[in-house]
């Protein structure tokens, strides 16, 4: 067995306060809130031996892995679960941590070896439900899902019907993550330096971005530069998905465009996208050695001064803070097509977030873990300490949003929809996805897509033969998993309104 670097605390938190809820859009413009300080924690315990399992008089382990997010996560969910250990008398919390690479093999060992099997696990690489579900990790939570916890989420997550939580029409997990939020991709600009070109906004379409990327470059001499990409990562093709391609799953796997169920890799949209980005590239406007970046550089170069605009996700918002409280940075979405904006980014496929193990022997207590990571008493601490978006509206009544949180659920409004679901209807599609990744052509998308920018390949030839490898094998694997065509399509569909409500 190998072994795997992990940290583990025995160290939860609830009042009985009930928040008045805040609507998703009431909240933007929202001029001031009352600031939560240090004390919010202790303000959020609830009184000692509240809870209710039915344990028989008896402390229960729960043992609960998790992905920290970081190192200020794995101090703050230590600290809060130290006073959950506290405040309840019959359950006792026990936090296992794991570094992200190792996550999915730890679970992985964990269930087919017959022990050390934890009873309550956060979703991570290799963990997702898609993942863990057909390999029967997660027990259904029919028996404790309430209407009450229900009412706490929008409509749409404990409807069978839309949401990613079921699987056999029952609900499997407990959300955290908003996946409209979440799915954005911020166009980072520094004001800067746009201001030192002659430009007194971020760049609206495509045409202004190709200007304003190659003008400041020109004229800061080597000094800055107009514009990167961040390695091989697809961040920048958020402007694909504007552009008229509905790709299900993201960029990063083979595309198949909810619109018509076909394989999408020569969709135009995406063919052009590809196109911008190595006129780009050849024109020597993106920073030199983007190649090899990870995210940690584009947030030194950005907060040194050195780099005018960017895409990536959310989280880099914070990062920039700390990294230059004094950068004059501007969170902007992503521009559209000259001609004008097509279609639309998708959710993310982040609500599925803590699930119980079907390992677990006790399920009362390990419930009483599930709510608390499902209530405001958890979820409101996150956001104020941790800037953790929620999909709990709640979270957000009585403390300080602030310009770059509501920034960021203004851009979400902007240019996410509610994308259709296919494994919802069926759930054999995500089975027969997740073969069709593992046995896609080699190159990978992702890797097509950085070897046509850097070298400057012919990507239309490359992507119609891709489509051409995908469609093969998809005529052998729709009939294997009991999945048609028509399961992969929406064409009444207007990807520039949400396909279901919420």
């Amino acid at each position: 067995m190998t072994e795997l670097e992990t940290t583990t605390t025995t160290s939860t938190t609830s009042t009985d306060r009930s928040p008045t809820r805040l609507s998703r859009r009431g909240l933007l413009g929202a001029a001031a809130a009352t600031a939560i300080g240090g004390g919010l924690l202790s303000a959020c315990q609830p009184e000692a031996g509240g809870s209710n399992a039915n344990t028989g008089g008896r402390k229960v382990p729960i043992r609960v892995w998790t992905v920290p997010e970081g190192p200020d996560d794995e101090k703050f969910q230590t600290e809060i679960f130290e006073q959950f250990n506290k405040d309840h008398t019959d359950v006792e919390v026990e936090l296992q941590f794991f570094p992200p690479p190792q996550y999915g093999n730890a679970l992985q060992l964990a269930f087919t070896g017959g022990q050390d099997a934890p009873d309550v696990f956060r979703v991570g690489g290799g963990a997702r439900l898609n993942d863990a579900h057909p390999k029967g990790w997660v027990a259904p939570l029919d028996d404790f899902i309430t209407d009450e916890f229900k009412a706490r989420f929008p409509s749409w997550v404990y409807d069978p019907e839309q949401s990613p939580l079921y699987r056999d029409g029952s609900p499997m997990a407990v959300p955290r993550p908003d996946p409209f939020v979440e799915a954005i991709r911020v166009l980072y600009c520094n004001e800067e330096l746009l201001t030192q070109a002659g430009f007194s906004a971020p760049p609206k379409t495509w045409g202004e971005f190709a200007e304003m990327t190659k003008k400041i470059t020109a004229d800061s001499g080597g000094r800055a530069y107009g514009g990167a990409i961040v390695g091989n990562t697809p961040n920048h093709l958020t402007m694909a998905a504007l552009a008229g391609p509905q790709g299900w799953r993201g960029y990063g796997q083979p595309l198949l465009d909810l619109l018509t169920g076909k394989p999408a890799m020569a969709e135009p949209g995406l063919v052009k996208t590809i196109e911008f980005w190595q006129d780009l590239h050849q024109a020597g406007a993106l920073t030199p050695g983007w190649e090899s970046w990870d995210a940690t550089q584009a947030i030194q170069q950005m907060a040194a001064g050195r780099l005018a605009m960017y895409t990536f996700p959310l989280f880099h918002t914070f990062q920039l803070r700390d990294a230059n409280p004094d950068l004059k940075l501007v969170l902007a979405p992503p521009p559209d097509p000259d001609e004008g904006r097509a279609g639309s980014v998708g959710q993310v496929d982040a609500a599925p977030f803590w699930m119980m193990s079907t390992a677990c022997t006790e399920k009362e207590a390990a419930w009483q873990v599930l709510d608390f990571f499902g209530s405001v008493e958890f979820q409101q601490p996150a956001f104020v300490e941790l800037q953790q978006m929620s999909l709990i509206e709640a979270v957000y009544e009585g403390v300080e949003v602030g310009p770059d949180v509501t920034r960021l659920r203004e851009i979400a409004d902007d240019i996410v929809r509610a994308h259709p679901q296919p494994d919802i209807d069926n759930p054999a599609v995500g089975d027969m996805y997740n073969e069709l990744v593992a046995k896609g052509p080699k190159p990978n998308p992702r890797e097509v897509f950085f070897e046509a920018i850097t070298k400057g390949s012919d990507y239309a030839a490359t992507a119609e033969a891709y489509d051409t490898q995908i469609s093969t094998l998809l005529e052998t694997l729709l009939p294997q998993h009991e999945v048609t065509a028509d399961d992969l399509t929406f064409a009444d569909w207007d990807p520039m309104t949400d396909y279901f409500e919420r």
